[in-house]
């Protein structure tokens, strides 16, 4: 597999779960914690600007323009992917617009209704 597809696994149960605090010794509980903060920073919902381009769903490849596309993950700053799967090639919302190869923070804050 290579490295640009690897995915850091969510954190796994422990045979801890579910056990008063009370009940574990002072390294089942530091393991136990250790493993709710990195599933809860892995699984928490997104603000700012990955939301906003995540919202923007794609139903044809920016590319070859096949409808035949499929989700595939998210980049490292939580923007959704997709792949084509006539033309093998991946995209993200921002392909194919003004934001395309965008790295740099965006800096506008989304409009919020009131």
């Amino acid at each position: 597999m290579c490295a640009k597809r690897m995915r850091m696994p969510s954190a796994s149960a422990t045979p801890w779960d579910g056990l008063p605090d009370s009940d574990l010794t002072p390294a089942q509980a530091l393991v136990a914690r250790a493993h709710r903060e990195a599933y809860d920073a892995r699984h928490a919902p997104l603000e700012g600007e990955a939301a906003f381009f995540n919202a923007y769903g794609r139903d044809a490849c920016p590319r070859c323009g096949s409808p035949d596309v499929v989700r595939d993950g998210h980049d490292a700053r939580g923007v959704r992917r997709w792949l084509c799967r006539s033309c093998r090639r991946s995209f993200t919302p921002m392909t194919g617009t003004i934001f395309e190869g965008c790295f740099a923070s965006i800096g506008f804050e989304p409009l919020r209704h009131e």
